[in-house]
C-alpha cells in the first residue's frame, strides 16, 4: 500500500502513572513536546528541522506529508501497554473522523516502538527518535514490514530506515514500493556489459538526464539492485537522533532473495533483502556477487558515482531493431544479440515486420519472427 498525500494521525500522550519511566509524573509541556516533535523540532548542534513531519517529506521528496493531532492525555496505571490497547474505546470514533492511524505515546526508555501490521495502532516513546516513529507509523499506513531478519546474514542496516529505525532514508527499492520514488527511476539492465551514472538516493529526485537512481540487475535468479549513497543532508547525513547517519558513503549492492512471511496479509510488503556491500563501494573498488556479476566504481561524480556492471550471465536480452535491414544482417544481428531468428515464407530484399518489437526484453534464446519484403522500403 502506497502512501502518498495527507495521512492524518492522533497522537494519544499515555501516562502510566508509577508504571511510567523514570517514574514520576510526565512534563507539564507533555503535549507541546509532542508537538514539537510531529511539526517543528531543531536539531540542537546542526539547526536544522528534524520533526517527523520534515522526514516524511524529504524522504518521500514531498510526496507524502503527515498531519498530526495531539489528543488529551490518557491516565491509567499499568506497566504494559500494548500499541491496540485503546482500539475498543477510540478507534471506531477516529476512523469515523477521518484518521488514518492512531499512535500512543509514553514516557520510558528505548525499545517501546512497535506497530501494527495489518492494523490501525502505533506505539512509541519520547526517547526513541524520529526513525522509530516514522517506522512505525509506516507499517499500520502501508503494511510495509520491518527489513530486518535473523534469516538474513546482512540486512540493510543503516540504509533502510525499514531495516534501522535510525532516520535514515530508505532504499530505492522501499520508495518505489511506498510511492516515493518512480519506477523508472531505477533502470533494469539485462545487458552482458553497461555502465550508468548513479545520482546519490537523497538528492532531489528524479535524477538529472544522463543519470539513474539505482539499477536493477537481472540474474536468473535473486535481482540485484545498484545505488548510490552519500551523507547529503541532515538523514542520511546524521542528527540528534543518529550522530552518524549512514554507515558510510559510496555505491551498495543489495539482493532480493525472498519473502519472509509465508502467509503475509492481504497487501504486506514484507521482502528478506542482504546487503552485500556493508561497506559500500569507493572508486576503483568492485563485487562480484554469487551470480556471477561484476559491479565496479569507476569513478567519483558530483552527487554520485560512475558504475560498470558486467553479467556474464544476463538471462534477458533487448530485441534488437531489424527493420529494414538485409535478411542475411538482420539474422546475424538477432543471433549475437543471444536470439533465434525465424523468417516466414517468402523472399524479399528488407525486413518487413518483426516480432518481438524492437527493444523488448526478452529471455535469451527467444525466438524473432520476421516477415521480408521486396521493393522499394516505405
Amino acid at each position: 500500500m502506497q502512501w502518498l498525500g495527507v495521512k492524518r494521525v492522533a497522537f494519544i500522550p499515555v501516562d502510566r502513572g508509577a508504571f511510567n519511566e523514570p517514574p514520576g509524573p510526565p512534563p507539564s509541556d507533555w503535549q507541546e513536546q509532542i508537538e514539537r516533535r510531529i511539526l517543528f523540532e531543531l536539531d540542537p548542534v546542526k539547526g536544522v528541522d528534524v520533526s517527523l513531519r520534515n522526514y516524511i517529506h524529504t524522504v518521500s521528496q514531498g510526496r507524502a506529508d503527515l498531519l498530526g493531532q495531539v489528543l488529551p492525555i490518557y491516565q491509567l496505571e499499568q506497566k504494559e501497554v500494548p500499541p491496540d490497547f485503546l482500539a475498543s474505546e477510540f478507534e471506531q470514533s477516529l476512523r469515523d473522523q477521518g484518521f488514518d492511524a492512531g499512535a500512543l505515546v509514553m514516557i520510558g526508555g528505548r525499545g517501546a516502538g512497535v506497530g501494527d501490521l495489518p492494523g490501525f495502532w502505533a506505539r512509541f516513546v519520547m526517547e526513541e527518535g524520529v526513525g522509530v516513529w516514522a517506522m512505525e507509523l509506516t507499517h499500520p499506513l502501508t503494511r510495509f514490514a520491518d527489513l530486518y531478519s535473523d534469516s538474513v546474514p546482512h540486512h540493510l542496516g543503516t540504509f533502510d530506515n525499514m531495516a534501522c529505525n535510525c532516520g535514515t532514508h530508505l532504499t530505492a527499492y522501499s520508495k518505489v514500493q511506498l510511492g516515493w520514488l518512480d519506477q523508472s527511476a531505477i533502470v533494469l539492465d539485462s545487458s552482458l556489459k553497461a555502465s550508468f551514472s548513479l545520482h546519490s538516493l537523497a538528492l532531489v529526485q528524479p535524477p538529472p538526464p544522463e543519470r539513474v537512481t539505482a539499477v536493477q540487475i537481472a540474474t536468473g535468479g535473486y535481482p540485484l539492485f545498484v545505488e548510490a549513497r552519500q551523507r547529503v543532508d541532515q538523514y542520511d547525513g546524521g542528527n540528534q537522533w543518529n550522530n552518524v547517519g549512514i554507515a558510510g558513503e559510496g555505491v551498495i549492492v543489495y539482493e532480493i532473495i525472498g519473502v519472509e512471511n509465508p502467509a503475509p496479509w492481504p497487501g504486506e510488503i514484507d521482502p528478506l533483502i542482504s546487503l552485500l556491500t556493508p561497506a559500500p563501494l569507493s572508486p576503483g573498488q568492485s563485487l562480484t556477487s554469487d551470480s556471477g556479476v561484476t559491479i565496479e566504481v569507476t569513478a567519483a561524480l558530483t552527487g554520485g558515482f560512475a558504475v560498470s556492471i558486467t553479467n556474464p550471465k544476463s538471462p534477458v536480452v533487448a530485441v534488437p531493431d531489424v527493420l529494414e535491414h538485409p535478411p542475411m544482417e538482420a539474422a546475424l544481428e538477432v543471433k549475437n544479440a543471444g536470439l533465434v531468428p525465424v523468417f516466414g515464407s517468402g523472399s524479399g530484399q528488407w525486413v518487413k515486420t518483426q516480432s518481438p518489437d524492437p527493444g523488448k526484453l526478452v529471455p535469451r534464446g527467444s525466438t524473432v519472427a520476421m516477415s521480408v519484403g521486396s521493393g522499394p522500403k516505405p
